[in-house]
């Protein structure tokens, strides 16, 4: 549907209760296609048709080729965000965190708004009541370069390094692809919105196949945009994580959702004709995997991801020290290219410095620290933008 509104933006008052909010903020974008929210003046922030992040609008555009829909969006601006004014209280009222069934990822969100973090998260917003096919995307952290993609791929803790490392400006459209590729499954995979939700083995199955096909999306968005060598890497993280978590042949119900690995590399030939939802329906692991107890693997797979586990990460405490050095060149370096993304704004390096400082691996926070002292600004400074509570929100777009 062609948008009413072109490429102008809007703002539009909202009161009444967070889940009434976001259930108009649905209603009133449904058939405009996708729309950009960034912080504006006060308690508000701002929709607009326009799009000015590159990396949103690579992967828009492909996905739009490849799956062939013209999904409904509401993408947060992260790079806007990052040196945003913008506290604990109000991000949850704009996500409408009453009235969602995922009070957790809602609750995880807001949280790390409160350090200045934007995570992996995308908000459908369809739960809230409202009769919409409108999906809210995070489309990925401005605070994060591709050391951290690759690690939160893989979920390895903090004293595991990875060995391969996606380039960070792989891992941001990568990233960015797979969270529209979420928030587009329900509508590429209506088959599964047909079975039952009460009970969990087939919440886990339905879950699992949306996380198949959003992988599988984003690895197209690579090879379409000229990254064959990250959407080569991709599977082999995944089967890193599955063969870090493996437990006497079996995977638990959590990470067999996220066993994406037979499907990407399925798709890996002949991917310029293939159409992410069949392929995920043909090679996600299917509905009996996962009722109790565990999932076995087979003998074969099992070498397989122990392989990919013992060549794609390694702790700190086993590198020898060349491989060290050349971990902590990588780190620097990707550091700094998160670093020129960012806006030139106090806030956003502020929050740099604090979401970093937990996320940097064992062993190489010096490096970090070093960045982070460089960037830092005045103590006085921080103290004038530093988050506030505030009682009440009124909420604008």
């Amino acid at each position: 549907m062609a948008s009413r509104r072109g490429t102008r933006s809007a703002r539009i008052s909202v009161g009444g209760t967070s889940e009434i909010a976001g259930a108009l903020l649905a209603a009133s974008l449904q058939g405009e296609g996708v729309g950009v929210v960034s912080p504006a003046e006060g308690a508000s922030f701002r929709w607009s048709k326009a799009i000015g992040d590159p990396v949103v609008v690579d992967a828009l555009a492909a996905v739009r080729e490849i799956c062939g829909v013209e999904p409904d969006l509401v993408v947060l601006d992260v790079r806007a965000v990052a040196a945003a004014e913008w506290t604990c209280d109000r991000i949850d009222a704009m996500l409408g965190a009453a009235g969602t069934a995922d009070l957790g990822a809602v609750e995880a969100l807001s949280s790390n708004f409160a350090a200045g973090v934007v995570p992996e998260v995308h908000r459908p917003l369809a739960a809230m009541g409202a009769a919409t096919s409108v999906a809210w995307v995070v489309p990925y952290s401005p605070f994060s370069g591709g050391w951290d993609a690759t690690r939160d791929l893989v979920g390895v803790p903090r004293r595991v390094w990875p060995v391969a490392q996606l380039r960070a400006e792989d891992a941001r459209r990568f990233v960015a692809a797979r969270q529209i590729g979420l928030a587009i499954a329900p509508t590429l995979l209506p088959e599964s919105s047909n079975l039952p939700e009460d009970d969990g083995p087939t919440a886990a199955w339905r879950t699992h196949l949306a996380e198949v096909l959003a992988d599988l999306v984003g690895c197209a968005v690579l090879r379409h945009l000229g990254s064959d060598e990250a959407a080569d890497l991709i599977p082999q993280l995944r089967e890193a994580r599955a063969g870090l978590r493996l437990r006497d042949g079996r995977l638990d119900r959590e990470d067999l959702i996220l066993d994406t690995a037979p499907a990407l590399r399925a798709a890996a030939e002949g991917w310029r004709g293939c159409d992410p939802a069949s392929v995920a329906a043909a090679f996600a692991n299917p509905l009996e995997r996962f009722l109790p107890p565990a999932a076995s693997v087979a003998p074969e797979r099992i070498a397989a991801l122990e392989d990919a586990a013992a060549t794609t990460a390694c702790d700190h405490d086993l590198l020898p020290d060349e491989l060290r050095r050349i971990a902590a060149e990588m780190l620097a370096a990707d550091l700094e290219d998160v670093v020129a993304t960012l806006p030139d704004d106090p806030r956003a390096r502020e929050r740099f410095a604090c979401y970093g400082a937990w996320r940097t691996p064992l062993g190489l926070q010096e490096i970090f620290r070093d960045l982070a002292d460089r960037l830092r600004p005045e103590a006085s400074a921080a103290d004038a933008y530093r988050p506030q509570s505030q009682p009440a929100f009124s909420l604008t777009f």
